[in-house]
Formats: C-alpha cells, structure tokens, sequence
C-alpha cells in the first residue's frame, strides 16, 4: 500500500538545500525521501545499483553525491542502508505516543541490531535516542517511552533543512471499537488494484499468437478505461477465458469484442454471437426449401440497391 507523504515548502528556504546543492543533488535528495523503500524511521535498505535504477544515476554518480550528503551530515550509507539523520524530528514522535511506536517499532524490527550499534559508535547525529535500542535490543518493548534528547548544537545547526518531510500513519481504532467508536462504522475497503499496461500485454501474448486477437483484447481494456472501469487482472483473465470457453474460432472471439465495444458495454457476451450464428445457420437451411428460395431469389439484389427500390414501391 502507498504511503502518504508530504513535502513542505519550506525547502526552498533552507539555505543548504537552496545554496549548496547542485541540481543533480537536489533531486537526489527528492528522490531519498519519495522513493517507495521509506520507512517512518528514515533508515532503509536498499542498494547502490538499485538506488542508480530508480533515481537515474549511474552508480558511480550515486556514490559521489551520497559522500556530498554525508560531509553536510544530512545523509549516511551503512551497511547497504540509507540513514536519513533528521527525519524522525520531523515526525512530532516526541508529542504523539502512536508515531512514537510506530518510529521505534521500525527499528526494532527492521533495522539490524549491528547498524545501529555503529551509528551510536560512529556518533552519527540521527535525530532519535538511537543508543537505547543497541543496548539488550530484544528485551526492549516498543510500548516502552523514553525523554526527549537534547542535541547539541553541532548536530542540529539544519535545525530546517530536513523540515519537509512527513509520513502520515492511520490512526488506530479505540480500544473494543471498530475504527470511530460508533457501532454503524464500517472501515472502508482497501481500493482495487487495476491491471498496467504491462500486466495486460503479458497476459495477452499468453493467450493467444494472433495479431488481431491480441490487438483487439488490448482495444478492449482500452475501451474499459475509457469509459471509467478499468480492469483488473483477474477480470482480464476471465475476460480471455469466457471467451474461448463459450466461442470456437478467432472470428468469433474478434467479433464479441468488437460489438461490446460498439455498445458500450462493460463485459463480453459471447451469447449475443452464438445467438447471430444461429440465426445464420436457420437462414441456410430455409434457403434449402423451394419456397424459401423463391423469397430469396426476390431479394437477391440488396446489395445492389434493387431491393431497397422494390420495398419503396
């Protein structure tokens, strides 16, 4: 699930990022405190070459502008994590017990016993009494709360350049109610996940080697979008397999999609092709019967417009 963030304005003002950063580096920065690997804590793992996929840079760029971040003391590389120094200040831990936990929790759980030992060790200035979690680590519980550290003024001279961060945490139902404490609440679904492009073509060129099969159930999940329901991927896939349970030939298949789309419609109704091939089937069979033949022979001519004429009179 996607974490909410929000970034303040107030970057802009802060000397630092504004003055001593390049443009590269500025949108480094954007990309450490975005990026989908984030925590509540700051500290995630994550590696070089992955960093250099997501951001753009190559490894080598990475590794330079990480070695900037980490002279300003804003940003340190250990052990294949990012240690972002100032983001737990920005989280108001020390005035919301729920942040609280959820900041400790993260690293009780996440975060290795030996990194945190080595930023106490290596006096990394990160802005959360870090040194009580390397201590008897697993006898420590997260309920536990501990005072607010002062830090000496070295450590937070960028009292605001990191002032643009925060990540928003659901707030947790009461005790023994369900989400607001009134007995109608119903907590709200988790939204749908709808299927990418990618997922589309890759289930696509699984079904099916024709061009135009292909090309018109693409159309379809177009079609879909377009008219504001999207498809997930289990409803591409039982798109796919009501089709080629309920209709034989390619033709068939090409032609269902085509007439929902031309209608409007949300599904496929493979029924409404069978019924039209029926319907022909019975048309040739009359067209065996000497009477039925005389009525055909009467209106051998419409495609050339001589029946139209006779029906006008």
């Amino acid at each position: 699930m996607a974490k909410q963030r929000y970034i303040s304005t107030a970057i802009w003002d802060d000397d630092w990022f504004v003055e001593e950063l390049d443009y590269k580096e500025k949108l480094f920065y954007f990309y450490l405190l975005t990026n989908d690997h984030t925590n509540i804590a700051g500290i995630y793992k994550i590696s070089l070459r992955k960093i250099a996929l997501e951001s753009g840079f190559s490894v080598d760029e990475v590794q330079e502008i990480l070695a900037t971040l980490e002279k300003s003391k804003k940003v340190y590389y250990r052990q294949s994590h990012i240690i972002m120094v100032n983001w737990p200040k920005h989280q108001n831990w020390q005035s919301s017990d729920r942040i609280h936990k959820g900041l400790r929790a993260v690293l009780l759980k996440e975060v290795p016993q030996e990194l945190i030992e080595s930023i106490t060790q290596e006096h990394i200035p990160y802005t959360y009494p870090i040194h009580t979690l390397s201590n008897g680590i697993n006898n420590l519980c997260i309920e536990d709360t501990y005072p607010t550290i002062h830090l000496d003024s070295d450590s937070d001279s960028d009292s605001d350049s990191d002032s643009i961060f925060k990540e928003e945490i659901p707030p947790n139902p009461p005790s023994g109610g369900t989400g607001d404490g009134s007995p109608d609440y119903k907590p709200s679904k988790p939204p749908k996940q709808y299927i990418t492009d990618e997922d589309a073509i890759a289930i696509i060129e699984s079904c099916t080697s024709s061009t135009k099969y292909a090309e018109m159930l693409a159309l379809f999940v177009r079609h879909r979008r377009e008219i504001k329901k999207p498809m997930t991927r289990l409803a591409l896939e039982q798109t796919v397999k009501v089709l080629d349970d309920k209709l034989g030939s390619e033709k068939e298949r090409i032609d269902c999609i085509s007439l929902s789309i031309a209608n409007g419609w949300q599904g496929v109704l493979p029924g409404r092709i069978n019924a039209a091939n029926g319907f022909t089937l019975q048309r040739d069979r009359r067209q065996q019967d000497p009477v039925s033949q005389q009525s055909n022979d009467r209106f051998a001519g419409m495609e050339s417009g001589d029946t139209t004429k006779e029906m006008l009179g």
